[in-house]
């Protein structure tokens, strides 16, 4: 029963058919709206592309957001507009796309193989469904919410939905059509991309050895072995970085500025603050990059072009949980913008929940790259491997070297870039993963200190080259992930996403959701206690955790008699609840403020207000009785 109900969410062949057309899509998008502000390409084709495509996935997730409240995101209104958006990007740059395949065969041929060689190690993951965390959470959650409620409201229950999240809206369109596999095949295709972006920037620095070393040094540490397998909103981020790059690249320092650039600059620097509210680090360091080169006269034009075009981005995002919560930045922040104790409780939650990772004080901040280099459990449980450690070595090395020499570069300004995300990522959340952005910036700032060391010594170029080897050697030798994408092609998980899901989410979970699927009507409407993950759960559902969410039982009550009525109330004729302990990130001091509505829900059992259907690996199903 459960192999149905998760064959049901799969498109198959049209996930793969649907993110093909969306990446054609996304070039039609960026040739129709900035086209003419970038340059047609003569000398480097690829970084067009680059470009366009950006602004095109950031365009294609207004649209979504558009769309939705107009209520056309719809089957056939989806394909429609994909294939029609494909068929303006293939068209309009053909010509480009001709070029680009021209510079890329042969001339770069070992990194086309090594790209294709990528590619394919990671593609075996894209057919298994999603089941980590936040994929199980939020991030592919919420998108299917959207689907059944018909719009992309913010989802009271699930405060995750107040992100900007330009991601989920612009999974949901490819989702409807797509299905539950599209979330993974998306993020894969959002990997290739930008290691091929990346290349591509390197190579205008540096030559082809140490440019395929450090792709293979970003494409192989931990980090990214992890992160490429599951959802995240994070390579959105780096989509914005390489586009920005890209259109930076193209230009000349010190060449007279047009505005067209830096109002596409500023559109990704904003559309990167529509992925979530960290990515005002990354567009700082996109305003930075993109004015570091300039005379003062041509600064006030260019920075009011950023900011206007940024805004523009960015403001849609934040005006969909403005206007409905009334904070543009909910859950976060809401002693800023209401005085409601419930929704101030949970405000905190969230902001404990993130806050509790890393390494504290000086010793922190000059220890940290080096500890979550062979050590993840400080952080979020991934270590990253040497590189990061490296790259920020050699962004130091290529500031002073260039500051001495008084010509700061691109690359010197990235070096720059990538410390100061060091400091905001020190600062914000020291998670692991959040270190991607840096990481890429990182790469392009070390570059200028590999392409000194080449001209100084030639063959200074070829060891660095070994050495970002090496250490990505040494960082796939001690990440478990590496083996779930060869246990991916050898097509177990595919066969049998019962298996896979439990592997990832849990025994208990897939025997929750079978219990939901045998014990309650189709038409039941579920409370989920102490359980967020929403994803598979096959019935209309709302979480009703104490200050995850505001709008129930926040703060809990024990009184078995007040929460049978607010279930009543709310129209919920069935529970399904867990151990407390089960949510990562959930400090002590709010376990132990959550620990009523379990009392209350014990009190319930025993005077016949709930009736215990099923119960086992610390879940519990029941049906509110009524009267």
């Amino acid at each position: 029963m459960v192999l149905d109900w998760l064959a049901s969410l799969d498109g198959g062949w049209l996930a793969g058919l649907a993110v093909a057309l969306f990446a054609l899509a996304c070039i039609g998008i960026g040739s129709l709206g900035v086209g003419r502000c970038i340059g047609r390409g003569e000398d480097r084709p690829g970084l067009r592309l680059v470009a366009l495509a950006a602004v095109g996935v950031n365009g294609f997730g207004l649209a979504g957001l558009g769309a939705g409240f107009l209520g056309l995101v719809d089957t056939s209104m989806v394909w429609i507009g994909l294939v029609g958006l494909a068929a303006v990007g293939a068209y309009r740059e053909r010509s480009t796309l001709r070029r680009s395949l021209r510079a890329a065969w042969p001339n770069e041929a070992a990194f086309v193989v090594v790209l294709l060689v990528l590619g394919a190690f990671f593609y075996g993951s894209t057919g298994i469904f999603p089941g980590g965390w936040d994929s199980l959470t939020y991030q592919v959650a919420i998108p299917y919410r959207w689907i059944e409620l018909g719009r992309p409201d913010v989802l009271l229950d699930l405060p995750y939905s107040g992100f900007p999240s330009l991601l989920q809206l612009i999974l949901w369109p490819l989702v409807t059509v797509g299905g539950v596999t599209v979330p993974r095949t998306l993020q894969w295709a959002f990997y290739v991309f930008v290691f091929a972006a990346l290349y591509a920037l390197l190579r205008a620095r540096t030559s082809r050895f140490p440019s395929v070393a450090m792709v293979l040094a970003f494409a192989l540490s931990p980090v990214c072995l992890v992160m490429v397998k599951d959802v995240y909103a994070e390579p959105l981020i780096l989509v914005d970085i390489v586009g920005a790059l890209a259109v930076l690249v193209s230009r000349r320092d010190g060449s007279k500025p047009s505005l067209g650039p830096f109002v596409v600059v500023g559109a990704l620097a904003g559309a990167a603050c529509a992925v979530k509210l960290a990515g005002v680090g990354t567009a700082a360091v996109v305003f930075g990059l993109a004015l570091g080169s300039l005379p003062r006269r041509s600064l006030v034009g260019a920075a009011s072009a950023l900011v206007v075009a940024a805004t523009a981005a960015a403001l849609p995002f934040y005006l969909r949980p403005w206007l409905q919560t009334g904070n543009p930045l909910y859950p976060f922040f809401a002693r800023w913008f209401t005085s409601e104790p419930a929704t101030l409780a949970m405000s905190q939650m969230h902001h404990d929940m993130g806050g509790h990772y890393g390494l504290p004080g000086v010793s922190g901040f000059f220890g940290a790259p080096f500890v979550a280099a062979f050590d993840g459990s400080r952080f979020d449980g991934i270590f990253v491997g040497w590189q990061v450690a490296l790259l920020l070595l050699a962004c130091s090395v290529t500031i002073v070297v260039q500051i001495r020499a008084r010509a700061l570069t691109l690359a010197g300004r990235c070096a720059i870039g990538a410390l100061f995300l060091y400091v905001f990522w020190f600062a914000t959340a020291q998670q692991t993963r959040f270190m991607l952005p840096m990481f890429v910036v990182a790469s392009i700032g070390a570059s200028g200190l590999v392409a000194a060391a080449a001209r100084w010594r030639p063959r200074l170029g070829a060891v660095s080259a070994v050495l970002f080897l090496l250490v990505t050697a040494e960082g796939v030798s001690r990440e478990d992930s590496a083996l779930h994408y060869v246990a991916a092609w050898q097509g177990g998980w595919r066969r049998d996403p019962v298996g896979a899901l439990t592997a990832v989410a849990g025994n208990g979970y897939v025997k929750a959701i079978r219990a939901v699927l045998h014990e309650t009507p189709e038409d039941a409407n579920l409370l989920l206690l102490f359980e967020r993950r929403g994803l598979y759960v096959p019935r209309h559902h709302e979480i009703g955790t104490p200050y995850f969410q505001a709008r129930r039982f926040t703060p809990p009550t024990d009184s078995a008699e007040d929460v049978h009525r607010a279930l009543l109330e709310g129209g919920f004729d069935h529970v399904l609840f867990s151990p407390s302990t089960r949510n990562p990130d959930v400090r002590p001091k709010w376990l132990e403020r959550q620990q009523p509505i379990l009392r209350a829900l014990e009190a319930m059992l025993e005077n016949g207000q709930i009736e215990l259907l099923w119960k086992g690996h610390g879940y519990r199903l029941v049906r509110v009785v009524p009267g």
